[in-house]
């Protein structure tokens, strides 16, 4: 079944965002989350767990929420120290560049910690609960994207193998360029099979059969205990147990979940960004997402659905099945052998300068469209009397994880001629 949905604010400061997600493991493997820091900053995040779904059970609960706390904590930490109500991300002169630069290195510590105390938090706990086989197995790529309240600056922490691509407007109206922000962290990576096998110079068997210790294709992530400490690589695993003769040498950590981490400057060539586990990048690579994305987005679609779609659509192509068939498959062993669990968020940055305007008024839901963006939604988030035309202002209320609550009305005949309401 496929789930999807719309979550952020109808406000031109603000980012609007897009998820969708189609599980074929019972249950799906993939989770995703936003959080609002407390100087009004943006984080989101896409899980992509497997052998399981304790770790990334964890993870969800407690990596945007580390994430969270951190940077709070740092921000209160600089406000107390520089006197300022705000926290500016954006400054100019050389001494503040300096500042600015320093406030960057302690965003990239905060997310790191955030992973790596997530990591041990888990650990933490399978220990305190003795270690049951079934959780010691399990583990998830995680990929975590924080956006500062001045919307200004974009951190991309990654661990594994989920993904994060921003698309850029080209010369043409129409034209999207894919600029990718993280690193997949995968025995496809030949720096990180070279970084793992200088780690361990004296095992041979370090990637078995494609898989690194015959085990898993991530280099980077939480959980996989087993991968990290030796006390947790004990019979009680049974094949999953790494030892002789099929394992002759074992000397872990063989996976991190210390992320890679990228700064972007968001300006006004940045149009959205796609956030998404493999189950998306194994079928679509990035130009071909970042312009099936701007297309739907064009049209009033939803970019997120449309992509979930169309890597299912395409891996069901690819193994002879009828789409249809496939999506009438209950998730499970037989639909997992035919496409993977898939995630995907699209975070739109909103023009500032473009006027909100309704495009076409439906029974149930009203597209609205801002420059060459439009965003379908729900007919109750405007008043009754609203037409096709219409020019918009927007006033965000108190949001919430999923999708906030808005008041639109009518611009006022003064307001539009730039008058004080």
């Amino acid at each position: 079944m496929l789930q999807a949905g719309l979550f952020g604010q109808l406000d031109a400061r603000k980012p609007l965002g897009y998820y969708a997600q189609l599980a074929a493991s019972a249950p799906c493997e993939d989770r995703h989350g936003r959080e609002r820091t407390g100087q009004g900053g943006y984080l989101y995040c896409v899980l992509d767990g497997h052998a399981g779904v304790h770790a990334v059970e964890f993870a969800a609960g407690t990596l945007l929420v580390r994430s969270k706390a951190l940077i709070d904590e740092m921000d209160t930490t600089r406000r107390l120290q520089s006197g300022l109500k705000e926290h500016p991300y954006n400054l100019s002169d050389s001494g503040e560049q300096a500042e600015a630069l320093d406030r960057s290195r302690e965003v990239e510590e905060a997310l790191q910690e955030a992973f790596t105390s997530t990591d041990s938090a888990f650990m933490a706990q399978v220990r305190a609960s003795g270690s049951p086989a079934p959780v010691v197995r399990t583990g998830t790529t995680a990929l975590v994207a924080y956006i500062t309240p001045d919307l200004s600056q974009l951190f991309v922490a990654n661990a594994g193998d989920c993904r994060c691509v921003m698309a850029q407007k080209g010369s043409a109206t129409d034209q999207v360029t894919a600029v990718r922000l993280s690193e997949d962290h995968s025995i496809a990576n030949r720096q990180e099979v070279e970084r793992i096998k200088s780690e361990h110079p004296d095992d041979p068997q370090v990637f078995v059969q494609g898989y690194l210790k015959g085990r898993l294709q991530p280099t980077r992530g939480i959980g996989d205990l087993y991968l990290k400490h030796a006390d947790f690589n004990t019979a009680a695993l049974g094949k999953t147990q790494l030892k002789p003769p099929r394992c002759r040498v074992y000397d872990p950590p063989y996976v991190t979940a210390f992320p890679t981490i990228s700064q972007h400057r968001i300006g006004e060539q940045d149009a959205f960004m796609v956030m998404a586990s493999d189950g998306l990048w194994g079928e679509v690579e990035d130009s071909e997402a970042v312009r099936i994305a701007a297309g739907a987005i064009s049209r009033g679609d939803d970019p997120a659905r449309e992509l979930a779609a169309y890597a299912v659509a395409q891996s069901a192509a690819s193994e002879g099945y009828p789409l249809e068939v496939v999506l009438r498959m209950p998730p499970g062993k037989i639909r997992r052998r035919l496409h993977d669990d898939i995630t995907v968020l699209v975070i739109v940055f909103q023009s500032n300068d473009e006027k909100l305007q309704v495009s076409q008024v439906g029974d149930f839901s009203i597209q609205l469209q801002q420059g060459t963006s439009k965003f379908t939604v729900p007919r109750s988030w405007l008043p009754l009397d609203v037409q096709e035309g219409d020019e918009l202002s927007v006033q965000p209320q108190q949001t919430s994880l999923h999708v906030s609550e808005v008041l639109i009305r009518k611009q006022s005949p003064q307001e539009e001629q730039g008058g004080n309401s």
